[in-house]
């Protein structure tokens, strides 16, 4: 399994800065998180800035991140529109980028998924369909207080090649939801994966073995990313890296 973190795991004064720390100590990619208002920014050239830092630093960037995702459904027609073009965007970005993945931050207030399967199909389907075209994956990520199990039954409902669960262990604790148990159910539909610890649990608290066997069993074959706080020196990359090796993340 590739194993990565996001940019803001890393302390390091710019993106190459983190990009060259990321790669000395053994790890496989990055994931660029973006900003609203820099995803809205993207144009024709935006690309060459990142490949240039790919270029200079052999660490690839390989998923990209939408944070402001969010109560999609909820949404009204001007505000959805507009995330709409921003994952339009995204898709043809993370292409341009060599990257393969985009991680939509996802929450909706109903866990009762008939109540809104209809809007995602309607608006999400069209750019997943782009999406696929462009061997991009639309991984979706429960956060905040959206369950797993609610995201697996929206992305079975969806059921498109290119859209799938981006699983994150930590987030399950945060609702409550045993994340082994989520795991088996998400398993089927998840692409790729995150990696960090709970509320009251650090990583190394984490059934970090038994989460990979079980998503393995399902079906799961995509990366690994970190999702955890700095440390001074960023010792918290290598002691992640080395618990990681111990539990067969290789």
């Amino acid at each position: 399994m590739l194993i990565g973190a996001r940019q803001d795991c890393v302390l390091g004064d710019t993106l190459e800065d983190r990009m060259r720390i990321l790669k000395a100590l053994g790890y496989d990619f990055v994931e660029l998180a973006l900003t609203r208002s820099e995803i809205a920014g993207l144009d024709a050239h935006s690309a060459d800035y990142y490949k240039n830092i790919v270029e200079s630093t052999g660490l690839p960037i390989l998923s990209t991140s939408m944070g402001h995702f969010g109560h999609f459904a909820s949404l009204n027609d001007e505000e959805r529109a507009e995330i709409v073009s921003h994952v339009d965007k995204l898709i043809t970005f993370t292409h341009d980028i060599g990257a393969d993945a985009i991680l939509l931050a996802t929450q909706e207030e109903s866990l009762k998924v008939s109540e809104y399967l209809s809007i995602y199909r309607q608006h999400i389907l069209p750019l997943a369909d782009k999406a696929l075209d462009l061997g991009v994956t639309l991984a979706l990520e429960h956060v905040n207080w959206y369950k797993p199990w609610a995201l697996a039954e929206l992305v079975k409902g969806l059921n498109h090649p290119a859209v799938g669960i981006y699983f994150d262990m930590g987030n399950c604790l945060y609702v409550g939801e045993n994340p082994k148990e989520q795991a088996k159910i998400c398993a089927p539909y998840t692409a790729h994966l995150h990696i960090k610890g709970g509320p009251v649990a650090p990583l190394a608290a984490m059934p970090l073995e038994e989460i990979k066997s079980i998503l393995e069993a399902g079906g799961f074959h995509g990366r690994g990313c970190l999702e955890i706080m700095t440390v001074e020196g960023n010792r918290h990359l290598s002691e992640a890296m080395g618990l990681l090796r111990m539990a067969g993340y290789k």
